[in-house]
């Protein structure tokens, strides 16, 4: 018996286990042809699932507490960028506690928890807005709501779904392990900074820790926008740390083509950067705690554009710089800063302390900073490209005013140094104002002249530029009360420049072909549209100069005058030799021969010289007043004039002699006048009083 039921039971299952495969390999092939089916039908559109729309409804209001999702119809449908098939609600509102559309889109993405479906429960464990418009408003106390209306009770829509996702897998009530929107536009507006940014693409995405029972669990919140910031677009990256617990948020962002100038137009909190036309690149890591206070800071920025507020804009080829920001003690440390422009050039490092208001906003900062490799090259605006070794520059910026105070200024290195002090007040579209104090250490003056802008006093320039040879000026002290936009205006008020300096080892040209002035010593002062300097002593070859004053007033005015008045001493026929020179050769057109001259010379002259170049002699203005002891010389082959005491008068009309004379042997009184342009053949008038001998 035994071995017949062995015998049967060998026979019998193999064919129950063939026929059990049989059962399930039917059972597989009919869930494939099932699933098949299901994946075609989903191809061809979505498939509704309306009798389940009330537990839809239902499981999401559980997850997102407040928010009231509505839609028209739930469905199955192939997401072509997943490339898999996700439940779906089509015509997708979302409503705040008040019944108000705070957001809508096409559809939303449903992802479903695995174990309460297979149990007939609907559970949402992910939520995918697609399409979505939404309105997001950051108010004063950091909180994220829905919607621009502040009725909402100030509630924090993004600290809700962090809370949610937060809870999921430890212990908590919600299985929500994502939220994100795709492919939205948003609109987001900060409520401290009155900043307004739209977000033609969004992509965000906040997501749990996968060890969500982490003590130090978190969330992440992943941003991909492209923005526009009053019109201007850009493009952001950014990630959000929220920890589980505590009220530290860390972050990462990268901020490509931002307009700063716009940046500046939309917000209140960036007017500071109204100045600045420049398109930057930022990258930073940050750290903010409860939600306003920026605690920890590293950033790096590049940027190209142009600088305005300095009259002609500043063309910004490249501007680097990387920094750190501590929030608890207000301190910007400034790693490496460098410009390289057209006009400009330098690289920079220090620090600042900031103030800062509670919304963010910039009070004002006390900065100290140095600056090196300083090039400068504004073509139009100065002489040619100069270069200055260090900078140290100490100070203050408050907003309120725009207003930036230089406790300290100081330039080393190369010909130029200095010491100010003052502030200067940025003004939009304009120079900015400019109020300085200080000394500049003494120069050569043709080493001064690249430093000096040609629309600064542009007539003392000019002048100084084509009659100054040489020389050195200074210690030079310098006194500014320049309003906004003076180095734009026509000309400088005299009151709002005073530079004093003094003059050592000059060589002035006075009237091109004359023996310059040499050996220059004396003193000088420049106000906004005066020079005047006054000379101790020169010389003009062997002529000596002193009590000499040179003026020049109405600097702005095309051809002002240079205005000469000095008193010489000297030999007589050292005047004939320099007046001789083109363009006068007074000598020559008398025939008088200056080698045969004598006499002891005393004058004071008086020039008036047109700063215009190549103007003729006949428009200088000359006036020669003197006396002659001891006079001597030869009028011709037969007239010799010897022992005399002449008074001269020299103008540009004529010359008058007057005075006694020995004329051979006869001493006469005499009254020469020359007139240089006469109206008839006769030039010369010549009266003698005299007694006369048989001899003379």
């Amino acid at each position: 018996m035994a071995l017949t039921e062995l015998r049967f039971f060998n026979g019998y299952a193999p064919r129950v286990l063939r026929y059990t495969g049989w059962f399930f390999g039917g059972l597989i092939a009919l869930a494939g042809f099932f699933a098949l089916g299901i994946l075609v039908r989903v191809l061809m559109g979505p498939v509704s699932l309306g009798p389940f729309s009330g537990q839809i409804h239902s499981a999401l209001a559980t997850e997102v507490p407040g928010l009231d999702v509505r839609f028209d119809d739930a469905a199955l449908a192939w997401t072509r960028s997943e490339g898999r098939i996700n439940l779906v609600i089509l015509g997708t509102r979302v409503y705040d506690r008040d019944g108000r559309i705070v957001a809508q889109a096409p559809q939303a993405e449903i992802g479903l928890a695995t174990g309460p479906l297979l149990k007939g429960n609907i559970v949402v464990n992910r939520i995918a807005l697609v399409g979505v418009q939404l309105t997001l408003v950051r108010s004063n106390a950091g909180a994220l709501r829905l919607g621009l209306q502040s009725g909402a009770g100030g509630e924090d829509v993004l600290k809700r779904i962090r809370d949610a996702i937060q809870h999921s897998g430890s212990g908590g009530a919600s299985p929500l392990r994502s939220f994100a929107v795709r492919q939205a536009r948003l609109a987001f507006r900060d409520e401290a900074s009155g900043t307004f940014i739209v977000a033609p693409n969004a992509n965000l995405q906040i997501s749990a820790d996968k060890d969500a029972l982490s003590r130090s669990a978190s969330t992440t919140a992943s941003l991909d926008a492209h923005i526009e910031i009053a019109g201007r677009p850009a493009r952001v990256f950014a990630e959000f740390v929220f920890p589980t617990r505590g009220k530290v948020v860390k972050g990462d962002i990268s901020v490509t083509g931002l307009d700063l100038a716009a940046l500046a137009r939309d917000g209140n909190a960036f007017s500071f950067f109204k100045p600045f036309a420049l398109v930057a690149d930022v990258t930073g890591s940050w750290t903010i705690e409860n939600g306003t206070s920026l605690r920890l800071l590293d950033f790096g920025i590049g940027a190209t554009g142009y600088i305005n507020g300095f009259g002609a804009p500043l063309h910004v080829k490249s501007l680097r710089f990387v920094g750190r920001y501590d929030g608890a003690t207000g301190r910007l440390l400034v790693d490496d800063a460098a410009l390289a422009g057209e006009q400009a050039s330098a690289h920079l490092s220090g620090d600042a302390n900031l103030n800062v208001d509670s919304d963010g906003t910039l009070r004002g900062s006390v900065f100290s900073l140095a600056v090196d490799r300083i090039g400068v090259d504004l073509p139009g605006t100065m002489e040619h490209a100069v270069s200055r070794g260090h900078a140290l520059i100490r100070g203050a910026y408050t907003r309120s005013d725009n207003t930036v105070v230089l406790d300290e200024l100081q330039l080393s290195g190369g010909p130029l140094s200095a010491s100010l002090a003052g502030r200067v007040v940025l003004a939009a579209d304009q120079t900015p104002e400019i109020n300085l104090d200080g000394k500049i250490d003494a120069v050569g003056v043709r080493d001064l002249l690249p430093y000096w802008p040609y629309r600064l006093v542009p007539g003392a320039r000019a002048w100084i530029a084509a009659n100054v040879l040489s020389g050195r000026v200074g210690p030079v002290l310098v006194h500014t009360r320049l309003p906004a936009g003076a180095l734009e205006s026509p000309f400088i008020p005299d009151k709002a420049v005073q530079v004093n300096f003094a003059l050592t080892g000059g060589t002035i040209t006075y009237l091109h072909g004359l023996t310059p002035v040499t050996n220059l010593a004396g003193s000088a002062v420049l106000t906004g549209d005066t020079f005047k300097a006054t000379i101790a002593s020169a010389n003009v070859g062997l002529l000596s100069i002193s009590r000499a004053n040179v003026t020049i007033p109405n600097l702005h005015v095309h051809g002002t005058p240079v205005i000469v008045a000095a008193h010489t001493t000297g030999q007589l026929p050292q005047y004939l030799s320099l007046i001789d020179m083109k363009p006068l050769q007074y000598p020559s057109r008398f025939h008088i021969n200056t080698a045969s001259a004598a006499g002891d010379a005393a004058f004071d002259l008086h020039f008036t010289v047109p700063t215009i170049k190549d103007e003729s002699v006949d428009a200088i203005g000359v006036s020669v007043i003197g006396q002659v002891n001891g006079l001597a010389l030869s009028l011709g082959s037969h007239t010799h004039v010897s022992d005399g005491t002449v008074n001269l008068d020299v103008d540009n009309r004529q010359l008058r002699a007057t005075g006694p004379v020995t004329v051979g042997a006869a001493k006469l009184n005499v009254d020469w006048t020359e007139v240089f342009k006469p109206a008839g053949p006769i030039s010369s008038e010549i009266r003698a009083r005299g007694t006369l001998d048989d001899a003379a």
